[in-house]
């Protein structure tokens, strides 16, 4: 189960702890963070800062962005209402983009659960959706949770 603290996905956490509850399974919920080095590679404008000493603030800051994963994970999790004596429910925050983390971490037995992407299939795939890649790549069955309105 992926989160990123969107109403989407806590919407979608929701869902999985109903059916988890109902199959008698667990849930891991999981929050991915790039690091601060990843950004400014990825930036032309990162890396022509990245030069002198800019380099060194940063294990500061991927520090402070795992941290902030963590209580990402863990606060939709409070926000979802979950029951943790009648859901397992472990929480995870690990380094990388949303759709690779998940995409590693699942295996053919799982279910993964998402909110649905802000933009439809075709646009979510031209600009990097997480659910559209997820959908596209995953191992394992993919259930998309609609918005509720």
């Amino acid at each position: 189960m992926g989160v990123d603290g969107s109403e989407r996905s806590i919407n979608a956490l929701r869902w999985a702890a109903g059916h988890a509850a109902a199959t008698g399974s667990a849930i891991d919920v999981v929050t991915a963070w790039e690091g601060s080095v990843e950004r400014a590679v990825r930036s032309t404008t990162g890396v022509a800062a990245a030069g002198a000493g800019a380099l060194s603030g940063m294990h500061d800051l991927d520090t402070d962005l795992a941290s902030a994963a963590r209580d990402t994970a863990r606060r939709c999790v409070e926000l979802a209402g979950i029951d943790e004596h009648h859901v397992p429910v472990r929480t995870w925050a690990i380094r990388g983009s949303g759709a690779s983390v998940l995409l590693d971490l699942v295996c053919p037995g799982d279910l993964l659960v998402l909110g649905q992407a802000t933009h439809g299939m075709v646009a979510g795939a031209l600009l990097g959706s997480v659910t559209a890649r997820v959908v596209c790549d995953a191992r394992c069955p993919v259930v998309v949770v609609p918005d509720p309105d």
